[in-house]
């Protein structure tokens, strides 16, 4: 009997099925026996593997033998010469031949135990059962364990050292998928196992809010494959090194054991969708299936009651797998993993394959390279994925001469640049994001056409290498701007590529230099070091204004944050918002990036940011910035912008920034906001009790900046509340009923205090051992309130401190139009300022310093919500 494609119900969405259709659908989808199964292969998918069998006969064996790719006569002979005059050089060159001689000689046997016919576990949403929420965040998004070649079928717990496979957690779920005959297993928490039904998902550990599962035979799998095809990697560049056919040899059975195992390897999601189909048909179907097919533990997939993926609109004849195709790999976490990964085999091939036989270059090309490829190239879309795979259909077009390919991969090359930078070279994104393309392998287009095409010149890509220089904070980090790490520097790599190739000096992150350095310049020619200045500058395509004064690392660097309406992807609802360093010392901090756990929502919030929240709401912008006044000249700085948002509101910020004898600070800020009911100006500052540290090399991040999860236990402690370490001269704060925020927050905000109505002319200090910052507000306001907002930077930061909270002051004003005047000062040791006063009008304002030595400034600001702003404020000095 020819069984049908479909599942015999209706053809409706799998959410609106009946309580008797879903008994139906549970038992089509293997939850519960009964169900029937399709046969394989079906007539479409007969089709595809005719067609990808027949594409791949034609070209395999057809490739260069000689080396085209980034490893070339130039490049060996290069790392050779700097290793007779660099003891860096010598040292990478014997690490190579060490690791290379441990696993010289395995054999096809060696190689069958850590390439396995099973495909490897997803490693989204992992976690340690033992020590979860104590230890480790639950919805890590790495393989994160201790894992070691010479012991493989264990791993260990980096938190609580627990070695796994333990009796004590058994793999009692089972993930059938009939069709291919494969059968994975994973673990099931108490709290599922004790549930009426755990295919809910209710119970399960979650990732981006869907329910995952930890596989520890599948991690296992996935740490021996992972370092397998590490090998591959270091071998090749033995073999191109030394000569020795040893190593070409096993970099010919890793890739053989590939071209017998890689055809059988499922397409899996990132969320643990399974398709159970030819995986060719797969990827080349991924937003369209058969429902049939896709195998997940958990209902939630195909109803979508966790949300997300657009499962809700799943339906009993068709579905999407996951996020779509670049959420989705066979042999990788995701699609720019999958595509990295055939970008590091394709030029280990590339440097050994004249010395591996014909008859088996055909094999393993038809097999296993040509078809990985396939999977590669299926994914045609311009996203922040898009990098590897460009460079992949640029490495194909070399090794194969085909014009199609290079030409697809070098307008890829442009139209990626296109989508994540603007014509200035700012990002669109966020400076972690606007990276991302090009640290994952973007940058191998222009390295493997050189000498054929130069893509280095005075293009958008030297542009926006040029940005990366000149955004660095005085720590050498990227600004905290939208979803970035407060650590995020630009990897040692990408450095090197700005330095050697574009004359482009981006921060150096240390340690020693890159592969790319070794291969591509000589180690003898000094890079030379000058101080950097303080940069002043309008980014017009980010609307992201820069304030600056010094020089070196002590400089002094603001930050101001435009915003527009176009694009959202990884930004935070923060219009106006304010970034403030002096040298170490990141005065105005920003929770930055959270990856995908829960508590991102807080980190994008308005309220979590140095900026005005109007009717307790997210701000969504309306219309681009407005540059009303900018001056980088002279003894100040200054910035004037305005902007649009949702309902005819309008926020206007202007800032001046001066320097002090002691190298730090002096900030006046004027936020004027029209539209809607209630105005909150946001006032948080970091005062270090401690030495301040500078930032981690982001080549080596520590591993908790990858962190996801819920730390369901952290979120309403047992505990006495905490009074707001900040302090107000002059007003006294009490319990406030009524918390703020709460809904734009996933992490609870503490301790609500209120002042009450304030006059103006009052301080809020925030005091460290040897740091304070004093908010001298000179405006009145409806009412001071103070509370504590979470300052967690990673998931798992939340297990390592609890009580990390931002002490966070509020200016709000219960009207339609509002005006706040604060003038910042920092202070290390003594203070500088006496006093701070204003003469306020209804719309104008003279704001007066008197300093301890006698001298003082006067600075007249204009009228409010002036449309032709003055270019800066006029300041009048006094001597004492």
């Amino acid at each position: 009997m020819d069984h049908p494609l479909l599942i015999p119900l209706p053809d409706k969405r799998v959410c609106d099925l009946t309580p008797k259709q879903l008994r139906v659908f549970r038992r089509w989808i293997g939850y519960e026996d009964g169900g029937e199964v399709v046969s394989y292969p079906t007539a479409a998918e007969k089709l595809v593997r005719r067609r990808r069998e027949r594409w791949k006969a034609r070209h395999a064996g057809k490739g260069a033998t000689e080396p085209r790719l980034l490893v070339r006569a130039a490049q060996i002979e290069n790392v050779r010469h700097n290793a007779q005059h660099h003891r860096v050089a010598q040292r990478w060159l014997d690490d190579i031949f060490q690791r290379a001689d441990a696993v010289a000689d395995g054999g096809p046997m060696f190689w069958s135990q850590y390439i396995e016919a099973l495909g490897p576990w997803n490693c989204r949403g992992s976690y340690c059962p033992n020590c979860i929420g104590k230890k480790s965040a639950e919805g890590l998004n790495r393989y994160f364990w201790h894992w070691d070649w010479r012991d493989p079928e264990r791993i260990r717990c980096p938190f609580c050292d627990i070695v796994y496979p333990d009796a004590r957690y058994k793999e009692e779920g089972v993930l059938m998928l009939p069709r291919l005959g494969l059968e994975y297993t994973f673990y099931l928490r108490p709290e599922e196992r004790d549930s009426a039904d755990w295919r809910l998902g209710e119970h399960a550990a979650r990732y981006v809010n869907q329910p995952t599962h930890m596989s520890f035979s599948g991690h296992i799998r996935a740490m021996k494959l992972e370092w397998a095809l590490e090998q591959a990697s270091v071998l090749s560049l033995a073999y191109a090194l030394g000569g020795d056919k040893r190593y070409a040899r096993e970099v010919e059975e890793i890739l053989s054991r590939l071209a017998q195992v890689y055809p059988g390897y499922p397409l899996c999601s990132y969320v643990y969708d399974i398709v159970d189909a030819d995986p060719g048909y797969a990827t080349e179907n991924a937003d369209a299936l058969p429902t049939l097919f896709k195998r997940n533990a958990c209902i939630a997939a195909y109803d979508g009651r966790a949300g997300g993926f657009a499962h809700a609109e799943t339906t009993t004849q068709t579905t999407k797998v996951a996020s779509g195709l670049w959420g989705c790999s066979r042999i990788a976490p995701e699609l720019s993993a999958t595509a990295q990964t055939f970008l590091s085999l394709f030029q280990a091939y590339d440097l050994v394959k004249a010395a591996i036989a014909p008859e088996n270059r055909r094999h393993i090309e038809q097999n296993f390279l040509l078809e990985f490829f396939l999977d590669v190239r299926a994914y045609t879309s311009i996203t922040n994925k898009s990098g590897p795979v460009r460079a992949a259909r640029v490495a194909f077009g070399l090794v194969y001469d085909d014009e199609r390919e290079l030409k697809a991969g070098i307008d890829g090359f442009h139209q990626i640049l296109q989508s994540h930078f603007y014509g200035d070279g700012s990002m669109k994104e966020s400076p972690l994001y606007g990276h991302k393309p090009i640290g994952e392998d973007l940058w191998r287009i222009p390295e493997m056409l050189r000498g054929r095409r130069d893509l280095y010149g005075d293009g958008l890509y030297k542009r926006a290498l040029q940005t990366f220089a000149e955004l660095a904070t005085p720590l050498g980090t990227q600004p905290v701007l939208d979803d970035t790490y407060d650590t995020t520097r630009v990897p040692k790599r990408t450095v090197d590529i700005a330095r050697i190739r574009c004359d482009v000096r981006i921060p150096d992150p240390g340690g020693s230099a890159s592969d790319f350095a070794l291969l591509n310049s000589d180690l003898s020619i000094k890079k030379g070091r000058t101080a950097r200045r303080a940069l002043n500058k309008y980014y017009e395509g980010r609307h992201l204004a820069f304030l600056g004064l010094g020089r070196g690392a002590q400089r002094i660097q603001l930050y101001a944050l435009g915003e527009e309406n176009e694009h959202h992807g990884h930004r935070h609802a923060d219009p106006l918002n304010v970034q403030l360093y002096a040298g170490a010392w990141e005065i105005f901090p920003d929770v930055g990036y959270i990856w995908d756990h829960p508590g991102k929502k807080w980190a994008g919030a308005t309220a979590s940011h140095q900026t005005v929240v109007v009717d307790e709401k997210n701000s969504a912008v309306v219309a681009p910035i407005q540059l009303l006044g900018y001056c980088a000249t002279g003894r100040a700085r200054f910035v004037d912008m305005a902007v649009e948002l949702e309902n005819g509101v309008q926020l206007r910020r202007a800032l001046k920034l001066l320097p002090l004898d002691d190298g730090l600070p002096l900030l006046i800020d004027l936020f004027e906001v029209e539209g809607g009911s209630v105005h909150d100006y946001k006032m948080r500052a970091q005062v270090p009790n401690g030495p301040i540290l500078v930032a981690q090399d982001a080549q080596r991040p520590p591993r908790l900046f990858e962190a996801q999860g819920s730390m369901q236990q952290y979120l309403k402690p047992e505990r006495p509340p905490h009074p707001p370490r900040v302090q107000a001269s002059g007003v006294e704060l009490k319990t406030r009923r009524r918390e703020l925020y709460q809904d734009l927050s996933y992490y609870p905000l503490r301790d609500f205090r209120s002042g009450g109505r304030v006059d103006g002319n009052f301080t809020a200090l925030w005091k460290g051992r040897d740091r304070q910052v004093r908010a001298h507000v000179l405006t009145p306001c409806s009412e001071l309130v103070a509370y504590r907002s979470p300052a967690w930077r990673s998931a798992l930061a939340i297990a390592d401190g609890p009580d990390n909270f931002h002490d966070t002051a509020v200016l709000r004003s219960r009207k339609k139009r509002s005006r706040f005047l604060v003038v910042y000062e920092m202070t290390q040791g003594r203070r500088q300022l006496h006093h701070v006063t204003a003469e306020n009008t209804a719309s104008a304002s003279t704001v007066m310093l008197k300093f301890v030595d006698g001298r003082r400034i006067e600075i007249a600001i204009p009228p409010r919500m002036q449309a032709d702003s003055q270019e800066h404020w006029d300041v009048r000095w006094r001597k004492k």
